[in-house]
């Protein structure tokens, strides 16, 4: 039995919004965002030669967003298609990318921007919207911070404008910056040593790692050709030694 670390799958917030889509009560999932906008500081990178480095660490989608990315591909489903950018705009003496943005497509027809950045300072809350025909919610840090499930509340032709929060009472506990808690590992782990007495498979097989790491090397293909990329393409073997940072284009010539 095997099973890949992607502990924010097992946050309350995370769950309840699972459940809600696997009950259809949000209909059709139409779009999503991702937004990391975290904050390393140069001291951060020259601390240890590992950091900032295609080998041993990966930028800030690699390294700070893929849990994020995680959770999008875990609600979406099976993503066909990205299209990205990465630059190194506020560090230096790293290989990475500090800042990379991308659009992926899924197999449902859905959309996704997503966004990472280790350039955000004082460094912001981890955030997922999801988006569809019958409901929203926003997960912030790893706390629910919006969900409104369509019921008998008239939100008329134009909407709520994020209004209608059916949130009452966040949880302050869940509500913090997953780096600062390790309650999503042990939930995790104790999920393991459950599947392993009862026989099943984990929540998170290697299967899904699979699919959330081919997005993320199909995100960074992307940025490095300048160009869309399926995902069909990758094969079996992603080749991740020819990345590198995407370059500001030059000026057209007039």
């Amino acid at each position: 039995m095997a099973a890949v670390v992607s502990q924010q799958r097992f946050g309350p917030a995370a769950t309840r919004v699972r459940e809600a889509i696997d009950a259809g009560r949000m209909g059709t999932l139409t779009s999503g965002v991702v937004s990391v906008g975290w904050w390393r500081s140069q001291a951060y990178y020259d601390r240890d030669d590992w950091r900032g480095t295609w080998a041993h660490d990966g930028g800030a989608l690699m390294n700070q967003g893929v849990h994020t990315l995680d959770l999008l591909v875990w609600y979406f489903g099976e993503p066909v298609r990205v299209s990205a950018g990465s630059r190194l705009l506020a560090h230096r003496r790293i290989e990475v990318e500090d800042t990379v943005a991308a659009v992926v497509e899924f197999e449902s027809g859905a959309i996704a921007t997503v966004h990472a950045t280790t350039a955000a300072f004082p460094g912001l809350a981890a955030r997922l919207q999801v988006m569809g025909t019958r409901g929203s919610a926003v997960i912030e840090h790893e706390g629910l911070s919006y969900l409104h499930l369509a019921g008998p509340t008239d939100v008329g032709d134009m909407g709520l404008h994020g209004a209608g929060n059916q949130v009452v009472a966040p949880d302050p506990v869940d509500n913090r910056d997953a780096t600062t808690t390790a309650a999503g590992h042990a939930r995790q782990f104790a999920d393991v040593s459950r599947a392993i007495l009862d026989g099943r498979r984990t929540l998170v097989t290697v299967e899904d790692a699979v699919r959330t790491l081919r997005t993320v090397h199909a995100i960074y293909r992307s940025a490095t050709e300048g160009r869309p990329v399926d995902l069909a393409e990758l094969g079996q073997d992603p080749s991740p030694d020819a990345y590198r940072v995407g370059t500001v284009p030059p000026p057209a010539v007039p």
